[in-house]
């Protein structure tokens, strides 16, 4: 597997409508749980129905994909719709039911992303992971990060949501936090690369700030490891200065082409800075590179045009804002994957690259009363979606179930998901920087936890 491209719903993807709709529960004459799940807002105004056919839906607004743990055929939902058509998608996709008990963004953000919540040592991104192991067992002159988180939004409003949690790397070095780039007009990273404030004297400031760090860490090396610092902070003090010195090379992947501002169009609204697209599309061009190929990146989405909560928390008006902007991400994602017989070097290949549609949390499975036409936050039972790289036919469906309550009656858990991605990469997830055999629910040793991540997380059974 080449590289991996996470896609974040930030504020919670509601499944009921996208990729976990069993239409047997909640219709109006349920007894126990009455227009919930798809039939919330079936029959109001500004139904379902309605938007989809604002949006330019047309046909079926399900379309049955596969059967649950609990026998019940999961449907995919109207905002899912552009993966209807797609085949080559649906025959390598496979759907995990989650649940955690953290109901706050704040929590449950960092828990979603890291697979450990604040406060925990080891809470360190899945790209952190990938960026320290490539880099220690990639080539060692290779100056240009491996992982990249990309941040639509208001920093405010990033700050509310605890997104900042994809770049986090724990207990790893600083060299392995991902490079962040925010998605806006005028992003200045280019330019500051460059380095023009020098006025052409760069070479001359970098050896004259390398003779200075020569002499101070001349006596902290270890000869034997081709004189690197011992220190963990001069060593990322060294990372850094190395860096900097070759930025132009970062420079050339970082250009202002690659970072343009892209306008964007969906259910009959525009606009001319569309960061769904911007993030797709810097994030495939990364990962597609023929050098300096990035091997993980995270976009976290808030929308073509952010909602009234911010990003995907749709407290208000759900059926409108996900009708446009759940739609148009997915949209946006399968259009960056080659269809059948395509062949568009720039696009992602699912024999090479596994993309991932995930979240904090879902959405209520009822509408919440106190706000207009909108659902709350809803951790007990929703789905993160996993599309090629280890998924093959093989592995395609559903893992685990959602009951009629909108609990998860069989699911993953976030670290056992996390830990899983790791093994899917290659990587052993079991150290002191990442998991712990504690994090696989029923196990008793590291081999045991690898065997149940491959069949829980993976679909592959040894």
């Amino acid at each position: 597997m080449k590289g991996v491209f996470e896609f974040y719903f930030m504020g919670g993807l509601n499944p009921w409508d996208t990729f976990y709709v069993v239409p047997d529960y909640g219709k109006a004459d349920d007894p126990d749980y009455p227009n919930q799940q798809w039939w919330t807002f079936q029959n109001t105004e500004g139904s379902v129905a309605e938007h989809f056919a604002k949006c330019g839906g047309t046909g079926d607004m399900l379309f049955p994909f596969d059967r649950d743990d609990n026998g019940r055929v999961v449907h995919l939902g109207p905002w899912a719709a552009p993966l209807f058509d797609r085949p080559d998608i649906l025959s390598r996709m496979r759907i995990q039911v989650v649940s955690h008990p953290f109901e706050p963004h704040q929590v449950g953000t960092p828990l979603m992303l890291c697979g450990h919540p604040r406060g925990v040592a080891r809470m360190a991104s899945t790209s952190a992971h990938l960026q320290r192991y490539f880099l220690e067992n990639g080539p060692t002159d290779r100056v240009v990060p491996y992982s990249y988180s990309l941040y639509s939004g208001t920093t405010e409003v990033q700050d509310e949501f605890n997104v900042a949690s994809a770049s986090a790397s724990g207990l790893h070095p600083s060299s392995a936090r991902p490079f962040d780039i925010r998605l806006m007009e005028g992003n200045p990273v280019p330019s500051l690369l460059q380095r023009n404030h020098l006025n052409g004297r760069a070479n001359q400031v970098d050896a004259a700030v390398q003779y200075y760090m020569d002499q101070f860490v001349s006596d902290l090396r270890y000869p034997e490891r081709g004189n690197v610092p011992w220190s963990r902070s001069v060593a990322d003090l060294w990372h850094a200065r190395r860096s900097m010195t070759n930025s132009q090379q970062l420079g050339s992947v970082l250009n202002p082409q690659l970072l343009s501002v892209l306008p964007g169009e969906e259910c009959q609204e525009q606009t001319d800075l569309d960061v769904t697209n911007m993030g797709v599309t810097i994030g495939r061009k990364l990962l597609t590179r023929e050098s300096n190929r990035a091997r993980y990146v995270t976009c976290i989405d808030t929308g073509m045009i952010t909602g009234y909560a911010g990003g995907y928390d749709s407290h208000d008006y759900h059926v409108a804002e996900s009708a446009r902007n759940v739609t148009h991400s997915i949209r946006s994602v399968a259009d960056a994957i080659n269809r059948p017989g395509e062949n568009d070097p720039s696009k992602l290949n699912l024999d090479d690259h596994l993309v991932l549609f995930t979240s904090e949390f879902g959405r209520t499975p009822y509408e919440e009363k106190r706000r207009i036409r909108g659902l709350n936050h809803w951790p007990f039972g929703f789905v993160v979606v996993m599309i090629g790289g280890p998924v093959t036919e093989d592995q395609r469906g559903v893992y685990g179930a959602i009951g009629p309550g909108g609990y998860a009656d069989s699911y993953i858990t976030p670290p056992e998901f996390r830990a899983g991605l790791l093994l899917a990469q290659g990587i052993w997830p079991f150290s002191p920087q990442s998991f712990a055999v504690g994090d696989v629910r029923n196990v008793n040793s590291e081999a045991d936890a690898a065997i149940q991540l491959r069949n829980r997380v993976l679909g592959h059974p040894v």
